[in-house]
């Protein structure tokens, strides 16, 4: 009876064990296909892609991709006070969105800001394409020489509003030509 009872006893046990890691593992059979297709989206992308961070306690960040490997990302930082990479594990990344643009705006140290085309990147220094200059010639600045690096976002409101304003000046002249004909 002993033994009986025993046998029973192992298996309520390890059954229990087994129906308790379940959900354990299924979470992270999930965190670790999660983290590969986040792996596998930024592997194929080239140094100079703008990326777009939401790390999992909530901080949200932009930066320009310096490299990509199986488990970490690094980046140099966008709008910081202070320009700079950082290395961030992908177990740390909620989500990432990729920018088609690659155009920033750069703050040197000595108060020059121009807005160039991103080429190549390296955790201590960019190469970019001047757009400013008629020729267009590119530059490799370290990034000590910068103070500050920013997106360059489409002009999208501009474009609107001046969508919105030949709407307004259509209408206006169909209004007038109506009236002219009474």
């Amino acid at each position: 009876m002993a033994v009986v009872l025993l046998a029973v006893l192992t298996v309520v046990v390890s059954g229990i064990d087994a129906a308790s890691s379940a959900p354990q593992d299924t979470d992270t059979r999930k965190e670790q296909i999660r983290r590969q297709e986040v792996a596998a989206r930024l592997n194929d992308l080239a140094a100079g892609a703008i990326v777009r961070i939401e790390r999992t306690d909530g901080e949200k960040l932009s930066g320009v991709l310096v490299r990509a490997t199986a488990t970490v990302i690094t980046v140099v930082l966008l709008g910081e006070a202070a320009v700079r990479s950082q290395t961030i594990p992908f177990g740390e990344i909620k989500e990432v969105e990729v920018s088609d643009r690659r155009v920033v705006r750069i703050e040197r140290i000595d108060g020059r800001t121009f807005n160039a085309l991103l080429e190549t990147v390296t955790p201590d220094a960019m190469t970019v394409t001047l757009l400013q200059e008629r020729n267009r010639p590119q530059e490799t600045i370290p990034l000590v020489e910068i103070r500050q690096i920013e997106e360059v976002r489409g002009h999208r409101l501009r474009n609107v509003l001046i969508g919105v304003g030949i709407g307004v000046g259509v209408c206006t002249g169909i209004v007038m030509i109506q009236v002219a004909n009474l």
